[in-house]
């Protein structure tokens, strides 16, 4: 009598049984996670020269009033943190770059990335929503802020692109993937060391979002709408590991804050 075939399965290219087994080990992450220290002190020393050479930035700063000066300021504060990360992430994951998912997207992960936006809105416009509901505090992105400073096209195109392109790149190589990877492996090596299985399909990966989202959320330092952003961030990775393609979350990352612009210049343009 034949057998009947094995189900097949759908394993996420990030799955962990699919990393080297030195993926990730812990003494190259701790070197790794030195460099991304380091690489933000040089951003922030680049951020004081910037400063330095025009004091009017600290007016333009308390006075949430939108400078090229800024934009030059922000864009240098990333930028170490990106050539660290583009530098160190292969070695450290034994994968490269184009297999940690930055790679040309297929249509299917585009069509991804657009889906994951909309879910994104949603989930963080509920988040919000029960967030003013159950405690009273209504969340806030200092985005809006920003753009009622903008007096130039130039200016508002120089804000555009490093809102929509800029940081989503360079928030998901750092937060899907080194954080969000990273994770993922170490939840893996737990489970399997206390549960002597192997990694859980679905525990696992889900544990690494959630973390990762929250360390994602705290890093903009927005708290009235740390809870939103949180739930943002959870779906970015699930958008990652449902593809195993960075450009689809960063596709996702990108209209997100694409609609978060025009929505601002929308409240700006009626008045607030």
């Amino acid at each position: 009598m034949p057998l009947a075939p094995a189900p097949v399965t759908r394993e996420s290219l990030l799955s962990p049984n699919r990393w080297p087994a030195r993926a990730f080990a812990v003494l190259p992450t701790v070197y790794l996670i030195g460099g991304y220290v380091l690489a933000v002190l040089i951003g922030e020393a680049f951020v004081a020269l910037i400063v330095h050479a025009d004091p009017t930035l600290r007016f333009a700063l308390n006075a949430k009033r939108m400078t090229s000066g800024i934009l030059w300021a922000d864009f240098a504060s990333l930028l170490p943190v990106a050539v660290i990360t583009l530098i160190g992430l292969p070695p450290v994951a034994c994968r490269s770059l184009a297999q940690l998912g930055v790679a040309p997207p297929s249509l299917r992960n585009v069509g991804a990335g657009v889906i994951g936006a909309l879910v994104m809105l949603a989930a963080v416009a509920v988040a919000s929503q029960l967030q003013n509901l159950l405690t009273g505090v209504e969340s806030h992105e200092k985005i809006v802020d920003m753009l009622e400073g903008i007096t130039s096209q130039g200016l508002l195109v120089g804000f555009v692109a490093t809102a929509c392109i800029f940081h989503p790149i360079v928030e998901e190589l750092i937060y899907r993937g080194f954080v969000f990877n990273a994770l993922l492996r170490l939840a893996a090596r737990v489970s399997g060391r206390t549960l002597g299985i192997a990694p859980l399909p679905h525990a696992v990966p889900l544990s690494a979002a959630v973390l990762s989202a929250l360390l994602f959320s705290a890093s903009h330092v927005e708290w009235t709408a740390f809870f939103p952003l949180a739930c943002g961030g959870l779906v970015l990775a699930l958008v990652y590991y449902r593809t195993g393609s960075l450009v689809s979350s960063m596709i996702t990352h990108a209209l997100f804050n694409a609609a978060g612009v025009v929505a601002a210049l929308t409240v700006h343009s009626h008045g607030g």
